[in-house]
């Protein structure tokens, strides 16, 4: 899981509202599930995956429809999240009021805010497992307890809502990273760089920065693992560039 901005002023949210409030059902307007989409990028909000490679997608509830205290909630958009069937079929019908959510919660009846910066450092990637990191005593282990219901390390392994694609998925994405952090390094390397080899890194890079960015599957995993030495390529390249000009005047 990682955090999705949702946020009242979002035009996208306005106009879903606007539709919800219109519908019969919350499932009736496509343009309401192209919104939805969109503001998760296509992302399962609670496994991180492109749920068109694992499974269908489907609107989701955070609060359960079929449960009356939250009926007020069925259409309404920050109750509406985008999920994989897999996800979906894991949290079924009880509430699950000590997972993480994707974006907003509801304290009483108002919506508040979750926080990035929580899920970030509470719920974080060492290689492609996840490991739940809240140290304070006492306090719920939502990490812990939303890698347990998504069986988001594929711990179970087995039936019809096994996790063995996602753990695959994010296998092969953390070993393309490093294969392309492994041919930047030793690009840099070289003794004589020229144009062809600046060019082979400079494209390198702009692959291997797609990869954190938020809109992209997994970027929560990339970022953890990878961050910080990117961008020590990053400068070491730019820094090796700007020598090679100033021996060149």
């Amino acid at each position: 899981m990682r955090y999705v901005e949702k946020l009242a002023t979002d035009p996208l949210v306005i106009e879903a509202q606007g539709i919800l409030e219109n519908v019969n059902h919350y499932n009736d307007s496509d343009r309401v599930k192209d919104i939805i989409r969109i503001l998760y990028s296509g992302c399962c909000a609670f496994c991180g995956s492109y749920p068109e490679h694992s499974s269908f997608y489907q609107i989701e509830h955070f609060y359960p429809k079929g449960i009356a205290v939250y009926s007020h909630y069925v259409k309404d958009i920050f109750n509406l999240h985008y999920g994989c069937q897999r996800c979906n079929t894991l949290k079924s019908t009880p509430v699950h009021l000590n997972i993480f959510s994707p974006n907003t919660y509801l304290r009483g009846n108002k919506w508040n805010h979750s926080t990035a910066k929580k899920i970030e450092t509470e719920l974080v990637y060492i290689g492609h497992i996840l490991y739940p990191m809240n140290n304070r005593a006492g306090s719920i282990d939502r990490a812990k307890e939303t890698i347990k219901l998504f069986d988001l390390n594929n711990d179970n392994g087995a039936g019809r809502s096994g996790r063995q694609h996602l753990v695959e998925e994010r296998i092969r994405i953390f070993d393309s990273v490093f294969q392309i952090l492994n041919t930047i390094y030793h690009l840099i390397k070289e003794e004589q760089s020229g144009t062809y080899i600046n060019q082979s890194i400079k494209f390198l890079f702009r692959i291997v920065v797609r990869y954190l960015d938020p809109q992209s599957p997994y970027s929560n995993m990339i970022a953890q693992n990878f961050g910080d030495d990117i961008f020590k390529l990053l400068s070491i390249f730019l820094q090796k560039r700007l020598l090679l000009k100033n021996k060149q005047k």
